[in-house]
């Protein structure tokens, strides 16, 4: 039953809904009707029908104006779609487009309208109107959304673009008759597209502006997918009357909830951009949630926080910082690398401690304001830099998995802004991520996951007190764990009735919540986990697992809600006891879902099926190395045309079997695969340095004498065209590529030898010679 409310109630409604970042719009031809457009104005569907029609009569003979006349909108446009260029010219096809659809503007107050926070939004119209505006990006049809621009609102256009339509012919753009909304729902290459729409329809309320929704096909086909899962959210659509019985029954089969009864269109709208302009001064935007986080030292007598447990809590934001956590050697470091920079990368492997040494730093820090965003979120790329922009001395502090890809992007280009408010950002990245562009002007530490002496000093003090067993320095973080747990028999899991198997979806969110810390909803609906499995899960976790509302901040993921965990240890723990045909269907499962999507996404399979994501996740596993192999033997039709699989693919062959001759040839022609087709400097240079430590290996193994030396040369010239590239400018990145804290796979001495040997050989090029001494310079 369609509910009604009045113009003022509707009003104070959205605009609750707005500043709550809880509304999507959808413009339709009513919001952009009579706009002045190439020659012409813009019209309605009504109008439009009308227009394509005369273009049939006048061109294709014979047509009997009897039937046409009962022809609707998509019967109209397909019989003229399929008149081109047979009876009707392409030029006066293209004309009707570009007289009634391009160069399209809008009133002020429309334009007003649009500046609103929309979060993003929704068209089904063809024109250019609010495109023209340069308020949103257009992102089009069969695109798959992958031009994520920094700072951008998106206008996902779901029927084409008629510009596109008049200077490409390709046929995919315009979506106009049935035959073309059944193409647009099923296309690979529109996949982000039909998810970003379907998430808004099942988890925010829609504001449908200027739409009749009559036959509009693709819509109904993709509410009635969601209708079931949909949240209690609303639908609602503007009219100046009430609808008749039928018209109302109709619109429910589109989702509507709810007709807001305006006085008139125009000043709904600037009652509405008032109302939002009011409550946005008086609220001055909601205070940033994670400001200066407290930080609470508990004795931590059960070892939760010790053993994993997240140690953030975002509704107090306050960390709870157990009395065994020490204060790390690099924080020296970090203190020191702030004078000079005002951008900080700190890299460590999964477990190293990133979120306790960052706790340290919140809570040592006395003399700037501290902005930190947890694991858990993920803030929009506009409200970072709008604290970059509008803060003085501020620590702006981010976990690792907190920043998007755009938001990497945005910090190759902020460095003047922090230096000119004497802002400082700290970045926690995993070893596995690869978005730090070398054109970013800043720093680099690595965060061990083993102690040095002084770490083991001040910790053996602290673990007496717990009647813990001393921790060797060859101990990860993990191993002491495990040491602790296997061998002292002390629990390290408080209070659990975990599953003893776990359904196959309930496998895929244990292996995306071990790598990435959180799921969104928007990604739980692409790979088709319905709410009730969710919740399922999280009642069988006990306080393991949490689905939690995104914050105001996170309105870019396209999601109301999202999965986050209190324990990393005990989630791989849990993914220790799948099987390895249960991991690799996950992963598959994961990579297929994910490869045709946005850049967030392609993120998220890149990183789930890198080796160091691999070998940290089961590298303790029985047949660990079997089961990588396995894992990119079964990915190999999936990502046959990704560079990235090749050279982690490679990665793991000259890791995991380093002495095997052949193995080595073939890992090698991968490598060199990458390094010939990549146009990506970051890539070509990881592919060069890989290749160079492959013929490095295969050096040491090659019995004919030529070929020996062949490997030799092509070791010195790719390791020195990596070594000295813009990439490894900082040599602490290359010191970690080079595994140069790993004394048992130390590829710094493999080049060096390699070098050192041509360098003595005497059958050698002078130029070889030059790069040979530069490099084992360099690597001293």
């Amino acid at each position: 039953m369609i509910n009604y409310i009045s113009h003022d109630d509707g009003i104070k409604i959205l605009t609750q809904l707005m500043l709550e970042e809880r509304l999507i719009p959808i413009f339709g031809a009513g919001y952009t009707k009579d706009s002045p457009s190439y020659s012409k104005t813009v019209p309605d569907g009504k109008l439009c029908t009308d227009l394509m029609k005369n273009l049939i009569k006048q061109y294709v003979p014979g047509m009997n104006e009897e039937h046409l006349s009962l022809y609707d909108f998509n019967e109209t446009a397909k019989r003229l779609r399929k008149s081109v260029p047979h009876f009707v010219p392409e030029k006066e096809y293209t004309n009707f487009f570009r007289n009634y659809f391009t160069n399209v503007s809008l009133s002020e107050t429309k334009i007003n309208f649009l500046k609103l926070p929309w979060a993003y939004a929704f068209t089904i119209n063809v024109d250019d109107g609010i495109e023209n505006t340069n308020l949103f990006n257009p992102i089009l049809p069969y695109q798959n959304a992958r031009k994520n621009l920094f700072n951008t609102r998106f206008l996902y256009k779901l029927h084409g673009d008629a510009s596109y339509e008049i200077k490409y012919s390709q046929s995919d753009n315009i979506v106009f008759d049935s035959d073309q909304y059944t193409q647009s729902l099923n296309a690979d290459n529109n996949q982000s597209m039909r998810e970003n729409f379907s998430t808004a329809y099942k988890e925010f309320n829609l504001l449908f502006i200027g739409c009749s929704l009559k036959n509009e096909p693709d819509i109904k086909f993709i509410y009635n997918g969601i209708a079931k899962e949909r949240h209690n959210t609303m639908g609602i659509v503007l009219r100046t009357e009430k609808l008749s019985q039928f018209d109302a029954d109709d619109l429910e089969d589109y989702g509507i909830t709810d007709v807001i009864l305006v006085k008139d269109y125009d000043v709904f709208y600037m009652d509405f951009i008032n109302s939002v302009s009011e409550q946005q001064i008086q609220e001055k935007i909601a205070k940033y949630p994670f400001y200066n986080p407290s930080v609470t030292c508990v004795a931590d007598e059960k070892l939760k926080y010790f053993s994993g447990f997240r140690n953030f809590d975002e509704k107090e934001n306050m960390f709870y910082k157990s009395n065994l956590i020490i204060n790390r050697s690099c924080l020296a470091e970090i203190d020191e690398s702030l004078k000079t920079y005002n951008l900080l990368f700190i890299e460590g492997r999964r477990f190293a401690g990133k979120t306790s040494l960052l706790c340290t730093v919140c809570e040592r820090e006395k003399r700037r304001s501290i902005y930190f965003f947890p694991s858990t979120t993920l803030e929009s790329t506009d409200v970072i830099l709008n604290i970059i922009e509008t803060t003085q001395n501020s620590l702006l502090i981010f976990d690792s998995n907190s920043l998007s890809v755009e938001s990497y992007y945005m910090l190759q280009d902020v460095n003047d802004i922090l230096k000119k408010n004497n802002n400082s950002i700290i970045v926690a990245l995993n070893q596995s991520d690869n978005f730090v562009s070398e054109k970013t002007d800043s720093d680099y530490i690595i965060l061990k996951n083993i102690f040095d002496n002084n770490e083991l000093t001040q910790l053996e003090p602290k673990i007496n007190e717990h009647a813990l067993t001393i921790r060797k320095d060859k101990d990860t973080n993990l191993d002491y764990l495990n040491i602790i747990k296997n061998e002292q028999g002390i629990s390290l899991t408080f209070p659990l009735k975990l599953p003893s198997k776990y359904t196959f979806n309930e496998q895929i969110l244990l292996l995306l919540l071990c790598v990435k810390d959180k799921v969104y909803s928007r990604e739980t609906n692409v790979l088709k986990i319905k709410y009730s499995e969710i919740q399922s899960f999280i009642n069988r976790m006990s306080i393991l697992v949490e689905w939690i509302k995104t914050s105001k901040g996170e309105k870019n993921t396209y999601s109301a809600y999202k999965l986050v965990h209190n324990s990393k240890n005990i989630i791989m723990d849990e993914i220790q006891k799948l099987s390895h045909e249960d991991i690799i269907h996950v992963i598959l499962t994961i990579v297929n879902a994910f490869k045709n999507g946005d850049l967030n996404q392609k993120r998220t399979y890149r990183e789930v099926m890198q080796f160091d994501t691999l070998n940290q996740l089961f590298g303790r596993k029985k047949g660990a190395g079997k089961l990588i192999f396995m894992v990119y033997e079964n990915l190999e039709t999936l990502l046959k045309n990704d560079l990235h699989f090749w050279l982690q693919r490679s990665k793991s062959i000259y890791r995991l079997v380093p002495t095997n001759y052949w193995k080595l040839k073939t890992a090698y022609s991968y490598a060199k695969k990458v390094y010939l087709d990549s146009d990506n400097e970051t890539l070509t240079t990881k592919a060069a340095l890989t290749v160079s430590l492959i013929c490095s290996l295969l050096y040491s193994l090659e019995k004919n004498n030529t070929i020996r030396q062949d490997f030799q040369k092509e070791a010195i010239e790719l390791g020195f065209q990596a070594i000295f590239s813009e990439y490894y400018k900082q040599e602490k990145r290359l010191k970690n590529d080079l595994n140069i804290e790993n004394s048992r796979k130390n590829y710094v001495d493999l080049i060096q030898n390699i070098c050192s040997s041509y360098v003595l050989s005497p059958i050698s090029n002078a130029s070889t010679i030059r790069k040979s001494r530069a490099i084992i310079e360099k690597l001293q």
